[in-house]
């Protein structure tokens, strides 16, 4: 005899990461269910008329799609809580709590949350956890509805400063907003959202935004387990909050900056350059990103880190030389892999090779 098989409309697709994901993770779920045959469409009425032709037995479908959702057709929402259906979310104040963690762990002494003025059930649990766990750090909350309001915000806060944004929409307004105002990420402001969408983080912002990523294969595992319990009248799981997966680190989020970080990496390199000293290494020790290394200095100096370690080894070299030492072995003293290197960089910095500029400045 054949096993019925259960037809399920999964309304998820929205044009944002979070949707997809969600699609592509019960894609991959497809085997483990087989008493489930899934179908796939929009998350607006277009797809409810969608499920209605397809005489579906459920649906899973996003949270503000359910008040549409004709009487008596299971629904299990994904992504939000309901307090008419069941629901399959991310533990929202875990989500506060990680991101204050992650602030703290980097060194932050002053920690702000930004939330929109017109707030959800899902945006206050965030920001609750989060202000609690700031404890003592807690500077404010800003509800942000415009690019103006958020320019006046970042304004009024306390640097350095970590804020948690409850969505990667606001955190890549307020990256724009920091950007317009010369405000530095991460050194004088870390910014974290929450969904880790790609365009946003990646594409519409002006820095790379560190996120936290939702456990979205988790999360449609457990739907599907409670839509099968409402389809055959069995116990629905005992939890339906779902812990966040993980902080994805990007450039907007570091160490504050409270002394000045040019004048700290001038400072090592002066002591550093002849050990072979690279950017990578040089942004590790002052705790940020090569990136935000490039930037402050071209801000300040007019050139990157590379040239001006470069030229420090240059200038090393010159006064090596002239106390009469050898170019392969004034090479070695001031970090260069081989005579031909310092050639090269004694070319760019001076214009000469290093044999003729001895001879110019002999005593």
């Amino acid at each position: 005899m054949k096993r019925h098989r259960w037809r399920i409309a999964a309304l998820l697709a929205d044009g944002e990461d979070l949707g997809r994901d969600m699609i592509l993770a019960l894609r991959s779920l497809r085997d483990s269910f087989p008493g489930i045959e899934l179908r796939f469409n929009r998350a607006d009425v277009s797809g409810l008329d969608f499920a209605h032709s397809l005489k579906a037995d459920g649906l899973l479908i996003r949270g503000w799609m359910a008040d549409a959702v004709p009487h008596g057709l299971p629904a299990v929402i994904l992504g939000s809580h309901s307090p008419t259906r069941p629901w399959v979310a991310s533990d929202d104040s875990a989500i506060g709590v990680l991101a204050a963690r992650t602030l703290r762990d980097l060194g932050h002494r002053h920690l702000a949350a930004a939330t929109f003025s017109d707030v959800s059930p899902q945006f206050v649990r965030r920001n609750e956890s989060f202000r609690s766990a700031a404890g003592p750090a807690w500077v404010g909350l800003g509800q942000l509805d415009s690019f103006d309001a958020c320019l006046e915000w970042l304004a009024s806060l306390p640097s350095p400063v970590g804020v948690f944004a409850v969505n990667d929409v606001l955190a890549s307004r307020l990256a724009q907003a920091a950007e317009y105002l010369a405000i530095d990420l991460p050194g004088q402001l870390s910014l974290i959202g929450v969904d880790d969408d790609r365009q946003m983080c990646e594409a519409f912002s002006p820095c790379r935004l560190t996120s936290i990523r939702q456990d979205v294969p988790r999360m449609v595992r457990v739907a599907l387990t409670t839509m099968l319990a409402l389809l055959e009248r069995t116990p629905l799981p005992a939890r339906t909050s779902v812990m966040p997966a993980q902080v994805v680190l990007r450039d907007s989020t570091g160490p504050p900056h409270d002394a000045d970080l040019v004048a700290r990496a001038l400072a090592l390199i002066q002591e550093l350059s002849a050990s072979g000293l690279t950017v990578g290494e040089l942004a590790t020790r002052l705790g940020t990103t090569e990136r935000t290394l490039r930037r402050r200095f071209l801000a300040r100096l007019g050139r990157g880190p590379l040239e001006t370690i470069r030229t420090a080894r240059v200038t090393a070299a010159s006064h090596l030389l002239r106390q009469g030492l050898r170019v392969g072995t004034v090479a070695e003293r001031v970090g260069f892999t081989d005579a031909k290197r310092l050639c090269a960089a004694f070319r760019s910095v001076h214009h000469l090779s290093p044999g003729a500029w001895r001879r110019q400045h002999a005593d």
